[in-house]
């Protein structure tokens, strides 16, 4: 939290979505955290499956954003089990649906589970949106449209937790002389 509130201290929600969980939480005006909560399901909610469904889908994970970006029909991904999703993945593949429509599915099934998580601890208009999974562009866009707010990127997104523990390392140093 330290790093979101250090590069946009106006921040009211945070969405976190990393390669092993994600986590929503909402901040105080001072950056101290009001709520947190942390996906309990399995990797259908994070990274990770991101990662396995490229695999799947034979292309680079690095693609997966901005082909997401470009799905003219979503699939929908109903599964919330990591394996059971796979193997829906792998139907809609067999079937002849375009891989970008795929991708758009396991994007906004992943917004609607963080959606589920910003609602419960107070999601603001504007969500502030860290982690790895930040750098996709087809998750941001997923992330609007399911949830009507404007998605702010932090640069670096992937990095503002280790900037986090940076300035609260220098805060500390700092209070000891």
């Amino acid at each position: 939290m330290r790093g979101v509130f250090f590069l946009h201290p106006q921040a009211g929600a945070v969405l976190d979505i990393g390669s092993q969980c994600t986590r929503a939480i909402s901040v105080t005006d001072k950056g101290k955290v009001r709520e947190f909560k942390s996906n309990d399901k399995c990797a259908a909610g994070s990274g990770t499956f991101i990662a396995r469904a490229a695999k799947y889908l034979e292309i680079p994970l690095e693609t997966v954003g901005d082909l997401s970006a470009k799905a003219a029909h979503a699939q929908s991904i109903s599964s919330v089990c990591a394996v059971l999703a796979e193997s829906e993945i792998i139907n809609h593949v067999s079937s002849g649906i375009p891989v970008d429509d795929i991708l758009r599915g396991i994007h906004e099934s992943l917004a609607d589970r963080a959606g589920a998580l910003l609602k419960r601890v107070g999601m603001s208009q504007e969500i502030m949106f860290i982690g790895g999974v930040a750098r996709q562009s087809g998750m941001v866009a997923a992330l609007e449209h399911r949830l009507g707010v404007k998605v702010i990127v932090l640069p670096d997104c992937d990095f503002v937790c280790a900037l986090g523990a940076a300035v609260l390392g220098l805060r500390r140093l700092a209070s000891r002389n």
